[in-house]
């Protein structure tokens, strides 16, 4: 099976770390700390063809279904569009890394070095990006396979707004029910649930800081998909 990648955040890679591998429902790791994830919502954003310029959801009336129609200039659907992930596809995790050390005994290896954490892999044959990337810190997009360190396997796919979200679904994206869980880019606030700063709450200005700049801010209430996975590794 082919294995597809998937970026995520330093924070939410915490969060992930400590949701229970091969586990589901998910539990925590460690209930120390009161963030999990098992959830993440991606924007709807198909690639178009040629003649083909929106899309349109429908939603039948007697499951509550819904598919993506792709649609052309003159508002007729041209196909179905399907998630770019599908239940029982397997996702490697493209996060922040950089290498440590590489070096040769017993094959070539190179030290992969994340904001918590380390593995060594066999770099027999592809030394060179490891070579050239030595000490600094990288883009999680730059990340090659074999230097992925966590798996999930998808369990649930759906579609809503970003705004149709539930309390209980904020706090599976990673969110925290009393702390508002890092909000990236240097946001970090304390959030008191009794004031009314409830998951969603947080969610949302999580979700602004890396969507509102791109056009998809929480207030335009975009279509997205919603994956529910499960940690294999």
């Amino acid at each position: 099976m082919n294995e597809k990648p998937i970026v995520f955040s330093e924070r939410m890679v915490d969060a992930i770390l400590n949701t229970k591998p091969n586990v589901w429902p998910p539990e925590k790791v460690n209930d120390k700390f009161n963030f999990f994830k098992s959830m993440t919502r991606r924007i709807l954003k198909p690639r178009y063809r040629k003649g083909e310029s929106g899309f349109e959801v429908s939603i039948r009336e007697t499951t509550k279904e819904r598919t993506v129609h792709i649609i052309d200039e003159e508002g007729a659907f041209t196909r179905v569009y399907d998630p770019p992930y599908e239940i029982g596809d397997v996702l490697y995790v493209k996060e922040t890394w950089r290498v440590s050390c590489v070096g040769t005994g017993g094959g070539d290896w190179a030290t992969i070095v994340y904001k918590n954490g380390v593995k060594t892999i066999d770099i027999s044959g592809k030394q060179s990006p490891y070579y050239a990337t030595k000490a600094r810190w990288q883009s999680p997009r730059f990340m090659r396979h074999e230097a992925s360190r966590i798996k999930l396997k998808v369990v649930g796919v759906g579609l809503e707004r970003i705004q149709d979200i539930r309390n209980e679904d904020a706090l599976r994206e990673g969110m925290s029910k009393g702390i508002g869980h890092s909000l990236d880019m240097g946001l970090h606030a304390e959030y008191d649930i009794q004031k009314g700063m409830g998951a969603v709450a947080i969610y949302s200005k999580y979700w602004d800081v890396l969507n509102e700049k791109r056009g998809y801010s929480w207030e335009s209430n975009p279509w997205v998909w919603v994956y529910e996975f499960m940690r294999l590794s």
